[in-house]
């Protein structure tokens, strides 16, 4: 009895965790950009910030980023579901639809971080205009403000004026 019970248990899980597949054309992701590393401080927590543009087969565009940190005795809690750009005009751009994000535990204690964000219209049409000064990243439950170096802001943009 013991059996089919847990048998019926694992059946009904299954079934009642299945999430919807990606759209096939969606499953193949190219770079329509190098990765640009991006200039910013602070510096105290990630020791590379770099992004690139994607494109899917279904003709989505996105943007990925890719983030290392520096080795901490304590491991950061960095979430990278949700990305706030701000604009030189003070605009915000929030980016909360991950396609896919990464974590790896590096050898040296540090994180390698990645995700990838479909973007809409409004959000292209942003990224093509504005200039992003600023990223906002929620870590350990609290908002780290980066700014990117003028040197960066012009390459952010002129790569998605570009790609996107």
């Amino acid at each position: 009895m013991k059996i089919i019970t847990t048998f019926i248990i694992f059946y009904l899980g299954t079934i009642l965790c299945y999430s919807q597949p990606v759209n096939n054309t969606d499953t193949t992701v190219t770079f329509t950009s190098d990765k640009l590393n991006i200039s910013y401080s602070p510096s105290n927590l990630f020791s590379k910030i770099s992004i690139a543009t994607n494109k899917f087969a279904s003709g989505r565009q996105g943007i990925e980023f890719s983030l290392t940190t520096k080795q901490k005795l304590k491991t950061p809690n960095i979430r990278i579901d949700s990305i706030i750009l701000k604009s030189s005009v003070d605009k915000i751009l929030t980016l909360n639809n991950p396609y896919r994000d990464t974590v790896y535990y590096r050898k040296d204690g540090g994180l390698s971080l990645m995700t990838i964000h479909w973007l809409n219209n409004t959000q292209l049409k942003m990224l093509r205009q504005e200039i992003i000064t600023t990223i906002i990243l929620t870590v350990d439950e609290k908002p780290l403000i980066i700014k990117i170096t003028k040197k960066s802001q012009k390459q952010f943009n002129e790569v998605a004026k570009k790609n996107l």
